[in-house]
């Protein structure tokens, strides 16, 4: 009863249809398009650019000393 079957999916595209008419759905259709590109092209640049902001600085630990006279390690 889980599975999308082809009775379920021409329901969904009535109620579509419907509620957002012929001349919408183009429009529609047009803008989803354009969202999943610039997704795409978004998603793509963050993996190029991860690998040179994935590289960091290793820093030795520093010592402080607090208002008791010892030493911590920070």
């Amino acid at each position: 009863m889980g599975a999308l079957q082809p009775l379920h999916l021409i329901l969904v595209l009535a109620i579509v249809m419907l509620l957002f008419g012929s001349t919408k759905l183009p429009e529609l259709g047009r803008g989803l398009g354009e969202a999943m590109k610039e997704l795409r092209k978004a998603t793509k640049e963050e993996d190029e650019t991860a690998p040179t902001q994935a590289k960091s600085t290793t820093t030795a630990p520093t010592t402080t000393q607090n208002s008791s006279g010892k030493r911590d390690v920070v």
